[in-house]
């Protein structure tokens, strides 16, 4: 009895995957991979002299140097700024510093006040950054991308004309024109994210260790424990670092959500121009009568 049930499990499961694989299209694969396969297949049979997956698949993903170049920086720079940006560890150090001492309680009251725009803001950009940059890094997986599949196999059991494929032609040159403008715009938002992020983290870890120099009451210096106003002063330098601080968090945010919005164009292109090519709006739930894809042709429905 049990080897009769792992053998239906087996054969279940082989079915599954069986099943996700249509004609000569695994869509367990990466869905653009598989879809510009898919229709430089098709074109074959009628125009032989054009390269189509290797003219389609470089607009499928953005350009690598803008992804994975750690020489000029990158939108994989999450890691690094993680560790040199770390809100608690700069709370833990903040908290050695008594609040019963002296005069420190009103000035680490306005030192807690300027870093509240960090403890909100930090958070907000590290996960606008996994909830969007990883989007345009990996490709999402055909069989778990809405609409694909059905559109997919629907592409599959059509043949392409002449006069179709003259229009994706034409078209390609419209698509061309928008994938170098999205790359352009993401290189100057990039370009302004590397210099506020770098201005937040050098900011970030100057305030850090000014925190760190900071001497107890316990065990600070004979010099210091003969200057009455030690605390005063440095508390004051904190101030104004902390202040200098807060006023970095906004234009990073800034910045960071721009690329945001360049990455989400990015992304919703790809869908549209995955649309076009299927001539099928799976994804868009034909929200209008057409599809532009821009300009030029349309997703028929």
């Amino acid at each position: 009895m049990k080897l009769l049930l792992f053998f239906t499990i087996v054969s279940l499961t082989l079915f599954d995957q069986f099943a996700l694989i249509v004609g000569r299209f695994d869509f367990t694969q990466p869905a653009y991979e598989t879809l510009v396969y898919a229709f430089a297949l098709k074109a074959k049979d009628v125009d032989k002299t054009t390269d189509w997956e290797s003219n389609l698949k470089k607009l499928f993903s953005l350009p690598a140097h803008l992804l994975r170049n750690r020489k000029i920086d990158s939108l994989e720079w999450m890691s690094d700024f993680v560790k040199v940006t770390n809100y608690n560890a700069l709370i833990n150090a903040l908290n050695r510093i008594p609040t019963d001492y002296q005069a420190n309680g009103p000035i680490l009251d306005i030192i807690r006040t300027n870093l509240i725009p960090v403890r909100d803001g930090d958070p907000r950009i590290k996960d606008t950054y996994i909830r969007y940059f990883n989007q345009t890094i990996d490709e999402p997986v055909g069989r778990l991308f809405d609409g694909f599949v059905v559109a997919v196999e629907k592409f599959n059991k059509k043949k392409i004309k002449a006069t179709r494929l003259k229009a994706v032609s034409d078209e390609y040159k419209n698509m061309t024109r928008k994938y170098n403008e999205i790359s352009a715009s993401l290189r100057t938002q990039l370009e302004r994210t590397i210099m506020t992020r770098n201005a937040y983290a050098l900011q970030f870890q100057l305030f850090q260790r000014k925190l760190k120099k900071y001497e107890p009451p316990s065990g600070r210096s004979d010099a210091n424990k003969k200057n009455e106003d030690y605390d005063f002063d440095y508390l004051k330098m904190l101030q104004q670092v902390s202040a200098d601080l807060s006023r970095k968090v906004a234009p990073l945010e800034s910045a960071v959500n721009n690329v945001k919005l360049t990455l989400t164009q990015y992304i919703d292109q790809r869908i549209l121009w995955a649309e076009y090519l299927l001539e099928n709006p799976f994804n868009h739930a034909k929200k209008s009568s057409g599809l532009s894809c821009f300009g030029g042709s349309k997703v028929k429905e």
